[in-house]
């Protein structure tokens, strides 16, 4: 399955995050995003569920990665994999809020990011964005 997420900034260098609600990997911090639907260009399905998931609406800047997110049950079945493709996003109209499958929504900065649980492969990827990040960016 393709999935989208975004690395969504705010105009304080901070990237927005959300604690999922339901599986897979309920509980867990992740940035917002989810399946493309059929026929769905990933641009539009990212600026689709960030607005389910958020109640924001952003701009999509650019690709900044791809990853495989293969998921296993108890018994090491694989139970979800997905393709996500990760876009840098900039914040364009809205007060982020909780909605659809999110329990809880938030901005965090590069020094925050050890104090959350984060879903597979999300800690990584945010370092690494952050790294590459210039201190007052414009784009």
């Amino acid at each position: 399955m393709v999935a989208v997420s975004g690395f969504v900034l705010n105009e304080r260098n901070q990237v927005l995050v959300v604690q999922r609600g339901k599986e897979p990997q309920k509980g867990l911090w992740s940035l917002p995003g989810g399946a493309v639907r059929l026929g769905e260009t990933v641009k539009a399905a990212l600026k689709r569920e960030i607005r389910e998931e958020c109640g924001v609406e952003v701009d999509v800047v650019h690709i900044v990665g791809a990853f495989d997110r293969i998921l296993r049950n108890p018994s090491g079945q694989i139970e979800y994999h997905y393709v996500v493709l990760n876009f840098l996003c900039r914040l364009a109209a809205g007060n982020v809020r909780a909605a659809s499958d999110a329990a809880a929504v938030r901005w965090i900065t590069a020094d925050e990011i050890e104090n959350f649980q984060w879903t597979t492969g999300v800690a990584d990827l945010l370092r690494d964005i952050f790294h590459l990040l210039p201190i007052d960016h414009h784009f």
